[in-house]
């Protein structure tokens, strides 16, 4: 599942916040999303659900933002995206 604004992405707009966003459910990824729009930020959002997919973003770019879901079911059966992160860095 990823944002339809997910092209710009690579290529964000001047002061656009690029958030990658680890989330299992659809109706929360948009619900986040629209509060961030709503509260003023330009964002560009990529959703993610699996940790490959979150590990593949995070080489593509790297986000200005990370967002997790508590405890998402995908991240849970594999491990933390956290743990993703820290073996980034």
């Amino acid at each position: 599942m990823t944002d339809t604004r997910a092209a710009s992405w690579l290529t964000p707009q001047p002061n656009e916040i690029r958030v990658l966003h680890v989330e299992d459910n659809e109706v929360d990824a948009e619900l986040v999303a629209q509060a961030l729009r709503r509260g003023g930020f330009s964002v560009s959002v990529v959703v993610v659900q699996e940790e490959a997919e979150f590990e593949r973003q995070l080489r593509l770019q790297s986000p200005d933002v990370v967002i997790a879901d508590y405890k998402p079911a995908a991240v849970e059966r594999h491990g933390s995206a956290g743990g993703a992160a820290a073996r980034r860095a």
